[in-house]
């Protein structure tokens, strides 16, 4: 009886441990199933929300302004998803916001959310944002690249909603216009120039090999008010040159072009560090210049420029103030480093460093030029920032779930 009863006891055990282990690889057979299952669910709902991505820039494409999906409401809009038989696969629901600067759309943000009919509890939201490619997807381009900027019609939007300046200059002072300073607070200070320094014998950034005479140089200015950075049209227009530095809170574009009919194209000068507000979300200027944009003589050894900077018809640079500074030792020249993040547009080369423009192994200008692109401003750039091409297409997007 002992020995029987012992392997009746050894078969209970083996039994036992067989079972538990039988039961551990049937569970975990189930566990592997059913996250292959979710795994699945999981990509059919993301295939489903990247459809419903596609379904609206189709549908944009044929009714660019209509953000409400041809109902007249606002959404969510929830569309069946089916496969090429009819049969349901899931539903795409979607959301569409756009942005608008002075009243014309820039860009627009579709939400899809794909969910699968195997599993409504497992979804995947998509968010991506359609607009034409703008020049600030790039570090550097030619003004043969993009689209050229409607001076008039920016004019125009800035007298409507944003900030319009007249003309200063007269055939007596040529060269005057407004000094833009920005602050952190979302406030621009605007000073009239009322006489700049005169610099003969400069050699000139476009690659003319005469010298010439620099305006740059700000002497005397009056302040003429201080307005904040509308949220609705971020778009100030000076029909003359301007200055500008400062820290940009806020988006916004500024224009410099004389229509006017009569005299040369307006100039942009940066004279200090020109930088968005890092605490500040989609913060971020655009520079359109009708002719130059010019580095001031005065400007510090080490300069910082963030933004998209634009020479339509001249080109992006900093003189060579080698005569009128008094050599490679004077009080212009030689420069520093320049850290740039953003985007320079030019119909010419530009040009920071003269090389041997003091003297045979002196160079001129800045002697080092830190050059990268801004992806957060190729996302969401200024208003009517140029565009490389008109199509639009996707220019971002996310996984949010």
């Amino acid at each position: 009886m002992n020995k029987r009863g012992s392997i009746l006891l050894l078969v209970l055990v083996f039994g036992s441990v067989f079972f538990i282990i039988l039961s551990a690889l049937a569970g975990a057979v189930l566990s592997e199933s059913k996250y292959q299952e979710m795994l699945l669910t999981k990509s059919t709902s993301f295939t489903i929300a990247e459809a419903g991505l596609e379904h609206y820039a189709w549908f944009l494409n044929r009714y660019p302004t209509d953000l409400q999906h041809g109902t007249g409401r606002p959404g969510p809009y929830v569309i069946p998803y089916t496969d090429v038989t009819g049969n349901k696969l899931g539903t795409f629901e979607l959301s569409v916001s756009g942005t608008s600067a002075c009243g014309t759309l820039q860009s627009i943000d579709i939400t899809s959310k794909g969910v699968s009919t195997k599993n409504s509890t497992i979804y995947t939201t998509l968010v991506g944002r359609y607009a034409s490619r703008s020049v600030a997807s790039y570090s550097i381009a030619s003004s043969s690249a993009i689209s050229s900027p409607d001076f008039p019609s920016l004019k125009t939007s800035a007298q409507g909603m944003g900030a319009y300046f007249p003309r200063l200059t007269t055939p007596e002072q040529p060269f005057l216009g407004y000094h833009l300073i920005f602050n952190n607070n979302g406030t621009v200070s605007v000073y009239k120039v009322n006489t700049v320094t005169v610099l003969k014998s400069v050699k000139p950034a476009d690659g003319s090999s005469f010298n010439v005479t620099d305006y740059s140089l700000i002497a005397t200015e009056e302040p003429v008010q201080t307005l904040p950075i509308s949220s609705q049209c971020g778009l100030i227009f000076i029909e003359d040159n301007a200055w500008i530095e400062g820290i940009v809170s806020g988006s916004v574009t500024v224009v410099a072009a004389n229509l006017s009919g009569s005299g040369t194209g307006a100039d942009i000068i940066i004279r200090n560090n020109i930088v968005k507000d890092a605490a500040r979300a989609l913060s971020g200027i655009t520079v359109i210049a009708q002719h130059n944009i010019l580095i001031a003589p005065d400007s510090p050894d080490t300069i910082a420029i963030q933004g998209v900077f634009i020479a339509s018809q001249g080109t992006f640079g900093r003189n060579n103030f080698m005569t009128p500074s008094g050599g490679c030792n004077g009080k212009y020249e030689a420069r520093g480093t320049i850290t740039m993040t953003g985007t320079v547009v030019s119909s010419r080369t530009p040009i920071v460093r003269w090389k041997n423009g003091c003297a045979v192994g002196k160079d001129a200008g800045y002697q080092t030029w830190n050059l990268a692109s801004d992806a957060s401003l190729a996302a969401a750039p200024p208003p009517f920032t140029p565009y490389i091409s008109g199509i639009r297409q996707f220019i971002s997007w996310q996984q949010t779930h």
